[in-house]
């Protein structure tokens, strides 16, 4: 994921490529090469500037998913700033995307993690650099005063941590059973069909409720799990603080207590997952008003992400309520709402390969003076979104490679 701030770059660069007449698939590469978790794949040659990510202790590829977000460094910022957010793909991170080689870079690990890079040089102001050599097509790292080197693969430590045990990550723990009840309290029948997802190497695993409760779920110590709504999805989803969602993200230490875990910021909370509230679709649904007034309403989506608007079309959203489902697209990076005023709703975003965003799902309902207000009184002009992935194979352009998103 790239954000980028250098408008004038860009229009340059567009320029160049209109006049040359050449198309961004023209200008890419065909390689799969680490596409797939094999050791043939493993034992490849990657493509320029693409570097293995090493864990220090085992000197093994890294198996753990970690984000690095590279960015244009503060003192060479003339023509804007570029940041990348560069996801590792089976232990490699590709930083050909990175449109500006001739510049100068930080480079960090986002979010909270275990990890500290540990062969990248800092510079005076304690930021790590990140250099492209555009001519062996490699990649470097400096203290900007004389020591310069080479780098062929990104070497990550793990932070010393007295408090734990290092050894206990990644081993297999059952978690403590969770209740699973309707906003009443009152149980959900045996059977509604849940599944964990592990963000590190993409397992899963299915789970039915018994007697109200979820049992038996094994999950790896550390690791960024999802538990949602699967099969039933079309009958439940979830109520959480954040609002209604088919999924919460945890992590799991090695007494199998399960914390809840936030995806954005990547923060681990201090509350346990004791109890699911599920709720039906068909009472959010509800009835259709009688002598109901239809009103329309624009909203802007925003990207909480970048902090900026989000100008694609075609985002779709699904709102439920006024004994209806209806779906409304964007354009121009703006929804039309047409819908009863006084009448509850409830509003997500609907997921696909071509838009990935995410969105936490919320009641909200039509004033009678047109404005828009959510379960909290608070008003609402924009839906804020935020940018993620979705589980299939995907075609990306640069590099032609082959991943799991």
């Amino acid at each position: 994921m790239k954000r980028k701030k250098g408008i004038f770059r860009k229009f340059v660069v567009m320029s160049l490529l209109l006049s040359l007449a050449l198309t961004p698939m023209a200008m890419a590469t065909g390689n799969t090469v680490y596409a797939e978790n094999t050791e043939k794949a493993k034992n490849a040659k990657l493509p320029n500037f693409c570097l293995e990510g090493i864990d220090k202790a085992t000197g093994k590829r890294l198996t753990k998913e970690i984000t690095l977000k590279v960015k244009t460094h503060p003192d060479y910022a003339f023509w804007g700033e570029e940041e990348y957010d560069i996801e590792s793909v089976n232990g490699v991170f590709d930083f050909s995307v990175v449109e500006d080689k001739g510049n100068l870079y930080t480079i960090e690990i986002k979010g909270e993690s275990d990890y500290q890079l540990s062969n990248i040089k800092k510079d005076n102001k304690n930021l790590n650099i990140l250099k492209f050599d555009s001519v062996k097509k490699t990649l470097r790292t400096s203290n900007l005063n004389g020591d310069e080197v080479e780098i062929n693969s990104l070497i990550f430590e793990k932070k010393s941590n007295d408090n734990e045990n290092t050894e206990d990550e990644n081993k297999d723990v059952t978690i403590k059973e969770i209740e699973v009840v309707f906003p009443d309290g009152s149980k959900v029948p045996d059977g509604v069909n849940f599944h964990t997802f592990n963000k590190e190497n993409k397992d899963m695993a299915d789970y039915v409720t018994s007697n109200g409760k979820l049992s038996g779920v094994k999950v790896p110590v550390g690791a960024r799990m999802k538990l949602g709504i699967s099969t039933d999805k079309d009958k439940y989803t979830l109520k959480t603080d954040n609002g209604y969602e088919n999924y919460i993200w945890f992590k799991a230490d090695k007494n199998g207590i399960a914390k809840y875990y936030n995806e954005i910021t990547g923060e681990l909370s201090e509350k346990t997952v004791e109890k699911i509230v599920v709720v039906k679709k068909s009472d959010l649904i509800g009835k259709k008003p009688e002598n109901g007034i239809l009103t329309k309403k624009i909203l802007e989506v925003f990207d909480i992400t970048s902090h900026k608007a989000v100008t694609e079309n075609n985002l779709k959203f699904v709102v439920m309520g006024g004994g209806e489902t209806k779906e409304f697209v964007s354009k121009n990076g703006k929804i039309e709402l047409e819908l009863y005023k006084n009448t509850e709703y409830t509003i997500n975003i609907v997921r696909s390969v071509e838009n990935t965003y995410k969105m936490s799902g919320f009641k909200f309902r039509i004033n009678d003076d047109n404005s828009i207000e959510n379960e909290s009184k608070e008003k609402v002009e924009k839906l804020n979104v935020y940018q993620g992935s979705y589980l299939v194979y995907r075609i990306i352009i640069n590099c032609y490679k082959l991943h799991w998103f």
